[in-house]
């Protein structure tokens, strides 16, 4: 899926900067645009829209012990 990167990341392990437009698996990109990192691109460069799947939970760090 093509996205195009509005902030600089990381994408598929490499470092992306703000502007570009990469090719990016299906569950990188859903996570960078539900973080507000990317949005969606159709193949002729124009925005198109995509829904998250209804479950979408971020990984969250365990909480600490007493």
């Amino acid at each position: 899926m093509k996205i195009k990167i509005l902030r600089s990341t990381v994408c598929g392990g490499e470092a992306v900067e703000a502007g570009q437009i990469v090719e990016a698996g299906e569950r990188d990109a859903v996570l960078l645009i539900a973080l507000g990192k990317a949005i969606p691109v159709k193949d002729d460069g124009e925005k198109r829209t995509i829904e998250a799947p209804e479950n979408t939970e971020l990984p969250r760090g365990q909480k600490r012990s007493k």
